[in-house]
């Protein structure tokens, strides 16, 4: 077992070599559904499908899963559902609770000119509004993000 002073010693090492900082968006960057619970919106999307649905999607809280199902039943379902779903992330994102201390950990890597990127399944709408609510836009070089479209997987960047 290793002394917290010598994990502390490692730790800086580490950041003192880092030139890039890549963070994921929810979780590590905000809690994008904590005032939109993603169990409502998984309610919301099951909304828009006609008919019965299978149990397992008539019974998950997580609005990815309504989502991958709806890519099983055609393309329109799908891009009405991630349609829907980005428009409820963008609707989330002034409720959304930030990550405690991320902001700081964004600004010390920007102070310190390490470049910063933001990895996301959320919609580049939602990310990008999250950031700029928060005035973090100017801190961030890169944004990866999913994609519009029923070919969920396929990325977007956008370049700041």
């Amino acid at each position: 077992m290793t002394s917290p002073g010598t994990d502390a010693a490692a730790l800086g090492a580490i950041i003192a070599r880092t030139r890039f900082l890549l963070l994921d968006f929810d979780g590590p960057i905000c809690s994008i559904y904590a005032g939109l619970p993603a169990p409502t919106v998984a309610e919301k999307l099951r909304k828009l499908f006609p008919g019965e649905l299978p149990e397992e999607i008539a019974n998950t809280p997580d609005p990815i899963e309504v989502f991958k199902y709806s890519a099983t039943v055609s393309d329109e379902m799908a891009a009405r559902v991630e349609t829907e779903m980005a428009d409820l992330e963008v609707a989330a994102v002034p409720t959304a609770d930030p990550t405690p201390y991320v902001h700081q950990v964004i600004a010390s890597a920007r102070e310190s000119d390490r470049i910063i990127g933001v990895v996301s399944n959320n919609s580049p709408r939602a990310v990008n509004a999250y950031l700029d609510r928060h005035s973090l836009s100017g801190g961030i070089r890169l944004v990866v993000a999913s994609s519009p479209g029923p070919e969920k997987g396929r990325y977007v960047t956008h370049l700041r």
